[in-house]
Order: structure tokens, then sequence, then C-alpha cells
């Protein structure tokens, strides 16, 4: 299994700190050739918590790397809370996020891989809590990730901990490395049963940027990607209510549920006054019988009104649900068309 360890790149869209966004672009073009399995990136992924549009040009720079898992601690920096745009990014099925439980464990059976750790939900962490953390007996490769000082484990349980929080790149073990300022390189690592090989790369003082017959889809494609994906959401929604709406209304016609409750009232009503007449004078009993009548024709009346209501609202909205189906269809084909451009941009023929 391929990896890649960073850890503070510490993206943001600040004049001073741009060039976050140029090293990410290139390390994801690292991914790509060297054909990654895995990226594990060990907090302060952004600068702070990030805003709508840094949360963009993440997701955008994303959009050309399919073939990787990713797995995100959160640091001092960009620490969970209520309020965090992080958990945005979890729209990606390919994005992992470890939770601030010390208990927090990811499975990634892409990669065989069982990955431990917890993000901060402050700006600081209980180091001393992060020493319960042990590995499960379970087979893969068990891999931990932190941000800041290593906390007691048990490392030799561990295949690989990926730190991060120092500027530089430190080995504290055999398996344990800080990889430094993701700006300025990274950790190329491989897992095998022989063991752990890794390798410490820098960047070039001039970012190997994706150039531009070679980028991404544009900002404009990606919004349009985004409504159309909204777009089929919410007919997806609509198609579930609209089958819920069906089932019961066939249910309903099937057992007459609704007209026999109506038609036993109305029964009733009938034989009270019927038995009224019988018992009462002539005159105020026969009153009572065209009373009763008049109430058992009103309530079929009623009946027959709502029978032929609720058949018509049934054939409205099995003709509304074959739309959304249609609907559907039309924007899973054109999502479909994106994704294969994507792809095309991931993937270019030699």
């Amino acid at each position: 299994m391929r990896f890649i360890h960073t850890s503070d790149i510490n993206l943001s869209l600040k004049d001073e700190y741009k060039e976050s966004y140029d090293a990410f672009k290139a390390l994801i073009k690292v991914c790509r050739e060297e054909k990654v399995d895995l990226l594990l990136i060990s907090g302060d992924l952004f600068l702070g918590h990030p805003t709508i549009n840094e949360i963009r040009e993440f997701k955008l720079a994303l959009t050309k790397l399919l073939a990787t898992e990713i797995v995100i601690l959160a640091g001092d920096h960009d620490f969970l809370n209520d309020r965090s745009r992080i958990y945005e990014l979890l729209t990606d099925k390919r994005i992992m996020l470890l939770d601030a439980a010390t208990d927090a464990t990811i499975l990634v059976p892409e990669v065989n891989a069982v990955i431990y750790g917890a993000s901060y939900n402050r700006k600081t962490q209980d180091i001393s809590a992060l020493s319960q953390i042990h590995t499960y007996r379970t087979k893969g490769f068990h891999i931990y990730m932190g941000h800041g000082e290593v906390p007691e484990i048990d490392k030799e349980s561990f295949d690989y901990i990926a730190m991060g929080g120092k500027g530089g790149f430190t080995k504290v073990s055999e398996n344990a490395y800080y990889p430094g300022k993701g700006t300025k390189g990274y950790i190329l690592g491989e897992l095998t049963r022989d063991g752990l090989k890794i390798e410490n790369r820098t960047f070039a003082e001039t970012f190997e940027v994706p150039g531009k017959d070679d980028e991404a889809p544009g900002a404009d494609t990606l919004k349009e990607y985004g409504e159309l994906r909204d777009k089929y959401d919410i007919k997806k929604a609509e198609l579930e209510r609209s089958n819920g709406f069906i089932k019961a209304a066939e249910k309903e016609q099937e057992g007459g549920s609704g007209y026999i409750t109506a038609a036993k009232y109305a029964g009733l009503l009938f034989a009270a006054a019927l038995a009224y007449a019988m018992l009462s004078g002539l005159l105020g009993g026969i009153t009572a019988l065209f009373a009763g009548i008049g109430l058992f024709l009103v309530g079929g009346l009623v009946i027959t009104t709502r029978g032929r209501e609720k058949k018509s609202a049934l054939a409205n909205e099995i003709t509304n649900n074959e739309q959304i189906k249609t609907d559907m269809a039309e924007l899973s084909e054109k999502l479909l068309e994106m994704e294969k451009n994507f792809d095309a941009l991931n993937y270019p023929e030699a």
C-alpha cells in the first residue's frame, strides 16, 4: 500500500498564504504520478476554520484525484466544532475525518488499513487521554495519526505513526515521523508484508503546479456539476415522498378502509333513525326516519365524493412520479457525462 503523509499545509486564500494551494496542487499531482493509495493529512490542513471559498478551492484541486483515499485529522488551527465547515468535505466519499473521541477509528477497506487517532476539538488537546489508544486484533495495516507530541502509545503495535505539528522533517522512531510543513515537502511511504519504506521529499522553490493544459475542471464547471448534483438529490427526495404517497393510497384503495368507516357511520345513523321510528309515535317516527334517510344519502354522497377525489389525487401523483423519474434520468445522464470528462482529466491516455 503506497501512501503520502503530509501535515501543516495551512490552506488559506489570504495573500501571504496563497502558496499553500500551489503546494497542495503539486501534492495532488504527485499522488497521481506515484499511484498513491492513501493520503494522510495529520492536522492543520487549513490555517483556521475554512471559509466557503477555501473549501471550494480544496474540492476543486481534488477533482483530478479519484483513485486515492484521504484521511484527515483536524489540528489546533482547524479544530472541530459545530460550526466547522471542514465537515462539508465529507460529501466526497473518498474523504474521511477522524473524530475528536479518543476511541475514534476509521476502516479503509480499499487499502486494507485501520486508522487511529483523535482530532482536536479545541486549541489544545489532552495528550494523556491519547495513551489509551491501542490497536485492534484485525488484519491489515494499523496507522496512528496525531498532531503535536507523540502520546505514550505502544508504538510497536502500529505499522506507521503519522504525526504533524512540527516545522521540519523529524524521525521519532523507525515507524514514527513528522513530515514538516506541508508547503515544503512530504513523506512518500509504502507498507507491505515485509515492512515499511519511507522517503522524505521536498518541493522545489517553484512549485510544480499543473499547467494550463493540465488544469482541473474550472470553477464554472465544478459549480455546474454541484448544481446538477443538488437538483438530482432534490428529485430523489421528491421521488421517495411520491412513492410513499402512492403506496399508501393504493393500500387504502385495496382495503377500502376509509370508505368502510364512513359507510359504517352512515349505516349506524340510519339504523338509529329506524329504531326511533318504531319506538316513537307515528309522526315523530316518520320525521326521524326521513332524517335518517337524509343522513344516509348525504353520507353516501360524501363517501362517493371523497373516493373520486382520492382516485384523482392518486392518478395525478402517478403522472408526477413518472415525470420525476424522467427528470432524474436526464440529470443522471448529464452527471455521468461530466464525470467521464473528469475521469479523462484524471487518467489521460499515454
